[in-house]
């Protein structure tokens, strides 16, 4: 019983903990402060998804002529 009640809950816990896809079909912009897609799968389907600033997606797939893509850096130097 109690070996069950471990293993269940322990498969509760990492599917709980696994990363939610997010699908892109329309073009859409992620600012540089905007965390809401960080540690998520993407996915980027017959759009542009343009991406400002440093961002720890889960992962990033670009598929029907999908573009992933970054506005314009200043002339300014840039430090990461």
């Amino acid at each position: 019983m109690n070996r069950t009640l471990i293993a269940l809950t322990a498969a509760f816990a990492l599917h709980n903990t696994t990363a939610h896809a997010v699908v892109f079909t329309n073009n859409t912009a992620i600012g540089v402060g905007n965390t809401n897609y960080d540690g998520q799968e993407i996915t980027v389907s017959s759009c542009t998804l343009m991406v400002d600033g440093p961002h720890a997606f889960t992962s990033l797939l670009v598929i029907n002529g999908g573009v992933v893509t970054h506005s314009p850096a200043s002339r300014r130097r840039l430090q990461f």
